[in-house]
């Protein structure tokens, strides 16, 4: 659900949908092979790309920057050669 929501149209609802991911990453590394198989890294990356508007930019790094702390993940963010 969370990571659909990086692609709201609302900018708002991006930047959140951003950070609730980040946050779980920060209170449980037990989610990350959820993180790679619902393909939430992929669609952070798509929000720091392509997103117009620099707040849902910035939340987007910084979860992708939490998601580095877990090693599944970490393998797929390097593996984007990003």
């Amino acid at each position: 659900m969370l990571v659909e929501l990086l692609k709201d149209p609302e900018d708002k609802t991006r930047s959140n949908a951003a950070a609730a991911l980040g946050n779980f990453v920060r209170k449980s590394a037990l989610l990350d092979q959820e993180f790679v198989r619902t393909g939430a890294i992929y669609q952070l990356v798509n929000v720091v790309k392509n997103d117009s508007l620099f707040d849902p930019k910035k939340i987007a790094l910084i979860s992708i920057n939490n998601l580095m702390s877990l090693p599944e993940s970490s393998k797929v963010l390097l593996s984007l050669d990003i």
